[in-house]
């Protein structure tokens, strides 16, 4: 019996102990760890990143490359040329009043954009492309004759313009004739081929 009583009190001892030991590490538990407040400071608000720079580095304009330059304005549309481009014939001798007249012809003419078939076919050995195209036309007011009405009869010659021919000049012998009455209006009333070379390979030389 006193064995009993013994270990009985032993296990108290033992139990008092054990329950003293883990109430000092709860409070060491507890105060090493901290409460929620503390944990924010010690956590803390991650600071801003900052933002890129905007500045504009003053570069010269030749070291930019050609994509981020400023368009170029288009340069001034050229004076359309008239199709066929008509003057005053440089080897007649005339007055004033017939120069005048001469050259009041030639302007009306300039503005003619339809062609005569009688020229196409004169022309037609060298209006053959790729090797061979007509960009246009030039002219000579060589005579002026007044006709029944009050308006002319017009004598002018046509020669072809090669755009990929620019220095070669045509040797030709033929011309047109148009009636231009008081009101300017034109009419195509023939042509000349005195050496009928038409659809023959004309003569050339360079300007």
């Amino acid at each position: 019996m006193t064995r009993l009583i013994l270990f009985a009190a032993s296990l108290v001892a033992v139990f008092v102990v054990a329950g003293s030991l883990g109430s000092v590490r709860g409070q060491r538990a507890k105060s090493t760890r901290p409460n929620s407040s503390a944990r924010k400071e010690m956590v803390g608000t991650p600071s801003p990143k900052p933002e890129p720079s905007h500045l504009i580095l003053n570069i010269p304009t030749k070291d930019l490359p050609s994509s981020l330059l400023p368009p170029k304005p288009a340069p001034a549309a050229a004076q359309p040329q008239p199709f066929w481009r008509v003057s005053v014939s440089w080897g007649l001798q005339l007055d004033a009043n017939t120069q005048a007249l001469y050259q009041h012809m030639a302007d009306l003419l300039s503005g003619v954009t339809a062609v005569p078939n009688d020229r196409l076919n004169y022309y037609s050995a060298v209006n053959r492309p790729p090797d061979w195209v007509i960009g246009g036309w030039t002219g000579m007011v060589t005579d002026v004759q007044p006709s029944v009405g009050g308006g002319h009869v017009v004598t002018v010659t046509a020669n072809p313009v090669f755009p990929d021919w620019t220095s070669v000049t045509i040797f030709s012998d033929y011309s047109e004739h148009y009636n231009i009455d008081q009101f300017n209006n034109i009419v195509y009333v023939g042509f000349s081929d005195p050496n009928n070379w038409a659809g023959k390979m004309p003569g050339f030389a360079n300007k």
